[in-house]
């Protein structure tokens, strides 16, 4: 063997040794890269995770505080039945004592219509 071609297969077996040096550093590198991308998303999914508790925790008060807004409303209005039928049986009360000239009959007035309202409507 000649010298240019005992050169050219220690080229050749130079390239191949560093190209696998090579090769494996690309590999330890995308490990290095893969872990530290795992690691960072793993964080972000614990941060949402604990975002979305949260954001369930908020959700909840808010179907419980517009439970409880209903839950007003139907007493508001149970009590505008009731406030209408205690006045209902004082005036029938007022008339059968005679007292109901001196007090102006609520559904005789000619300036309110006819139909019954509510006290906060």
């Amino acid at each position: 063997m000649e010298l240019g071609e005992m050169l050219a297969v220690f080229n050749l077996a130079g390239l191949i040794i560093v190209a696998f040096i090579g090769w494996t550093s690309l590999k330890a590198t995308k490990q290095q890269v893969m872990e530290l991308v795992n690691r960072d998303l793993a964080e972000v999914r614990r941060q949402i995770r604990i975002s979305m508790k949260g954001l369930d925790r908020v959700r909840d008060h808010v179907a419980d505080n517009r439970e409880d807004i209903l839950k007003i409303e139907v007493n508001i209005a149970t009590m505008q039945d009731e406030l209408e039928s205690m006045s209902r049986k004082l005036t029938d009360f007022l008339k059968e004592q005679g007292h109901f000239d001196k007090i102006e009959d609520p559904e005789n007035r000619d300036d309110e219509p006819e139909e019954r309202r509510h006290l906060y409507e």
